[in-house]
């Protein structure tokens, strides 16, 4: 058998091209793009999407935005934005958070909405501090759920696996997969997943493909 049949036969048979490709074609959620919305602008697409998830239509409606730079984003046209990062604007309701290692300084059941757009997958795995074991992903995503009402969303838009845009970026230190959420994170996750402390009960209300995102909208029961 010559080399290149034998390099063809091992890149099909290595497990790492059968994960990609059972990921792609048996666990990826359906693209937002389809026949019906194919000439219209990515964010026109994405806005409709959003505000087919509006869950909330009572007044003072309040939202949170999660590593929301200098402009807090508000894809559900909340009535009340406010905003988290690494750094304080008060003018614009943004209040310093190191998201991960600091609670969210809100109490609980404080908003209708949280999104993080570009977010999730920059908050790493574990990490210490001292002699600490720390794990800032289930943090947050256990603050997340106690700061969400009952029955509030929270939207992520993140960069999901096996696309390289989960993981080629050096700052990208959490990779998501199509069932992170599902697995671990909602009303349906793994037993296992209440020994790692995870405190959530999130109902998958839906999941689409935008280019190399992942958009989740999870919502608190």
């Amino acid at each position: 058998m010559s080399l290149i049949k034998k390099t063809l036969l091992r890149l099909i048979f290595s497990s790492s091209l059968l994960t990609i490709i059972y990921q792609f074609f048996f666990r990826a959620p359906a693209s937002i793009f389809n026949i019906f919305n194919f000439y219209k602008s990515d964010k026109r697409i994405l806005q409709e999407f959003y505000l087919n998830h509006k869950i909330h239509t009572d007044n003072n409606i309040k939202s949170l935005d999660l590593g929301c730079g200098p402009n807090p984003s508000n894809p559900f046209l909340s009535d009340s934005l406010s905003g988290l990062d690494l750094y304080e604007d008060l003018n614009r309701s943004i209040y310093k958070c190191n998201l991960g290692f600091d609670r969210i300084p809100f109490e609980d059941n404080s908003f209708e909405y949280i999104t993080a757009f570009d977010l999730i997958e920059h908050i790493p795995r574990h990490s210490y501090d001292g002699n600490k074991h720390l794990t800032p992903f289930i943090f947050l995503m256990n603050e997340i759920h106690r700061v969400l009402k009952k029955d509030g969303v929270f939207l992520s838009f993140t960069p999901v696996y096996p696309f390289l845009g989960s993981f080629q970026d050096p700052t990208h230190n959490n990779i998501i997969t199509f069932d992170t959420y599902e697995y671990y994170f909602s009303e349906n996750k793994h037993t296992i997943a209440s020994h790692y402390g995870i405190e959530t009960n999130f109902k998958i209300r839906s999941q689409k493909l935008f280019r190399e995102h992942l958009i989740s909208v999870l919502q608190k029961k």
